[in-house]
């Protein structure tokens, strides 16, 4: 029960999709319930450009494996 309380508090992940054009790109997937215009303030805080995100996608919830971790593959489709 404790782990439940643990990973009800994430509230978005960073990731990595294919571009054709750069090879990756760095995307932030976020739960819904997350505040978007707070969450994009704190992206244009990130004094490098190169690790802020590029897209975020906005999911209804986090798919989590047998180890009570984020899979992250199956929770950004």
């Amino acid at each position: 029960m404790a782990a439940h309380k643990i990973y009800s508090r994430i509230n978005f992940f960073i990731d990595k999709i294919k571009n054709d054009k750069f090879g990756e790109e760095i995307i932030l997937i976020a739960l819904k319930k997350i505040k978007i215009d707070l969450l994009i303030e704190s992206i244009n805080l990130l004094k490098d450009k190169k690790i802020q995100p590029k897209k975020i996608y906005i999911v209804d919830k986090f798919i989590f494996n047998d180890n009570q971790k984020i899979d992250k593959l199956k929770s950004k489709s």
